[in-house]
């Protein structure tokens, strides 16, 4: 079987966190199931593509610690059981959307260059608390407990919005505040922040960009029952026909119900 439904592109692609890593892993791994069992046309192919979905998805989350899901062993026909494999992960799935969606929304996961970029920029705001002229004791380590607090949010592996503004802007009241020449003697700091805010923003921007590619998740095909032998009635039915171009009686018509 030649086609993978995750590709070496795909893994290096995939969010850091376990928890929309997964997301993005099975969103990808269904959508290919979906299009190449649509397109196939071989039982055994499909059947063979339905288990290597199961088995990708289920490996997945039992790497990255994500109860719920588990390939179907001990089931004599594996692929038959693709119905409550896609019932399970919804519920996985769900469950993760509903709980994941808020904190995404208000949180960035830093990309390396920008961590970076930050550091360098609190360490600016640092030096220029530490040298400013006639700030008075008290409020300077205030300052400079903002500042590690704002160090260690930048640790975070998700950094958040409501708390990072809260001390920026403890930060930028104190240094232009009245009856301080702390603005005038470090030019910079508000500068500083400025530029932690557009770092932020921009890494929020391109995370917001990517889930917007990766899409929603593809709903499921639809389950379809054993097929019958086509018959020779004229219309199309299969049954029990009295000839080409005869109307289907009533229990023809029963015959075609699929339940």
């Amino acid at each position: 079987m030649d086609e993978e439904l995750v590709t070496e592109e795909d893994f290096a692609s995939l969010p850091h966190e376990s928890g929309p890593r997964f997301l993005a892993l099975e969103s990808i791994a269904r959508r290919r199931l979906n299009a190449i069992v649509s397109q196939s046309g071989s039982e055994y192919y499909d059947a063979m593509i339905r288990m290597q979905y199961m088995s990708t998805v289920a490996s997945a989350a039992e790497a990255l610690g994500i109860d719920g899901i588990e390939y179907p062993y001990n089931a004599d026909n594996p692929d038959r059981e693709i119905g409550n494999f896609f019932l399970a992960v919804n519920r996985v799935t769900t469950r993760m959307r509903l709980t994941s969606v808020s904190s995404q929304a208000l949180s960035v996961r830093l990309s390396a260059r920008t961590r970076h970029a930050i550091g360098l920029q609190i360490e600016q705001l640092r030096s220029a608390i530490e040298s400013a002229k006639d700030l008075k004791p008290d409020r300077r380590d205030i300052l400079l407990k903002k500042v590690d607090e704002l160090v260690a949010e930048m640790n975070e592996q998700r950094v958040g919005f409501g708390k990072t503004m809260a001390v920026l802007a403890v930060l930028t009241f104190n240094l232009t505040a009245s009856g301080t020449s702390t603005l005038a003697d470090a030019p910079g700091a508000i500068q500083t922040i400025t530029n932690i805010t557009r770092l932020l923003g921009k890494d929020k921007q391109a995370e917001d960009d990517e889930i917007e590619r990766l899409g929603p998740p593809p709903k499921p095909l639809a389950i379809e029952g054993p097929k019958k032998n086509a018959g020779s009635y004229g219309g199309g039915y299969g049954g029990r026909g009295s000839g080409a171009g005869s109307r289907p009686t009533a229990d023809d018509m029963d015959d075609e119900i699929p339940f």
